[in-house]
C-alpha cells in the first residue's frame, strides 16, 4: 500500500515538473520568435532606405549628366532644351526643329560641343552678311589708321598722326599733342600745315620748328 502511495507521488511530482519545463520552452520559443521577427522587420526597413538612397543617387547622378541650352535665332522651335552631358550643337538643332531656309549654316560649327546654361544664336544669312560687311569695314578703317606720315618722306601727316607720332615732333609734348588730336576731332581734317597754328598752345614759334617736319594730305 505504502509503495502505491510513493508512486502515485512520484509520478504526480513528474507531471508537474514536466507541465513547468513545457511552460518556460513555450515561453522561450515566443520570446525567440517575437526577437527574430523585430530583427526581420528592422532588415526589411533597412533594405528600403538603402533602395531609395540608391534611386536618389542614381537620380542625381542623371540629372549631372544633363546639360540646359537656350537655342534662339535662325531656328524653327527656339527654346530651351535638355540634352546629353556630351551634347553637340547638331543636336540641339535638331532638338528646335532644325535650321530655317533663312538660317547661315556655314557661320556656326555644329559639331562642337555645347555647355550648360549656353545661349546659342543662330544668324540669318542676311545678318551674316551684315556681320561680314561691318568686319570688313572694320579692317579697312584699321588700315587707315595704320598709315602714318612718315610713309615715304619721313613727315608726319597731321590727319593720321597718333597722339605719340606727334611728340616725336620737335617741342611737342604730351599736352600739346593731345590739344592737336582734339582740334581735328573738333573740327576735322587739317587743310594746311599752317592751320595748326589756331590749335591752343602752338605758337609761331612752335611751328617754325616744326613745319618742315609735318604735312597733310
Amino acid at each position: 500500500m505504502i509503495k502505491k502511495i510513493i508512486k502515485v507521488l512520484c509520478f504526480s511530482c513528474f507531471c508537474l515538473l514536466a507541465a513547468a519545463c513545457g511552460e518556460r520552452e513555450n515561453v522561450y520559443f515566443q520570446t525567440e520568435t517575437s526577437v527574430a521577427g523585430t530583427q526581420q522587420n528592422e532588415d526589411v526597413a533597412a533594405t528600403e532606405i538603402m533602395a531609395e538612397n540608391n534611386a536618389d543617387d542614381t537620380q542625381t547622378a542623371g540629372s549631372d549628366k544633363k546639360r540646359f541650352v537656350y537655342i534662339c535665332g535662325a531656328v524653327n522651335v527656339p527654346g530651351v532644351y535638355e540634352v546629353e552631358q556630351n551634347a553637340r550643337l547638331y543636336e540641339v538643332v535638331e532638338a528646335a526643329g532644325g535650321l530655317r531656309e533663312d538660317a547661315a549654316e556655314e557661320s556656326v560649327n555644329q559639331a562642337r560641343q555645347i555647355e550648360d546654361g549656353e545661349m546659342i544664336r543662330i544668324l540669318t544669312q542676311e545678318e551674316a552678311a551684315q556681320a561680314g560687311d561691318e568686319e570688313a569695314g572694320e579692317g579697312a578703317e584699321n588700315d587707315v589708321k595704320a598709315e602714318t606720315a612718315n610713309d615715304s618722306d619721313g613727315r608726319i601727316d597731321l590727319n593720321l598722326a597718333t597722339v605719340a607720332e606727334l611728340m616725336t615732333l620737335p617741342g611737342i609734348g604730351q599736352a600739346k599733342a593731345d590739344s592737336i588730336v582734339r582740334y581735328r576731332e573738333k573740327n576735322g581734317a587739317f587743310s594746311s600745315i599752317e592751320e595748326i597754328k589756331q590749335v591752343e598752345g602752338i605758337k609761331e614759334g612752335v611751328y617754325n620748328r616744326i613745319k618742315d617736319n609735318i604735312k597733310v594730305k
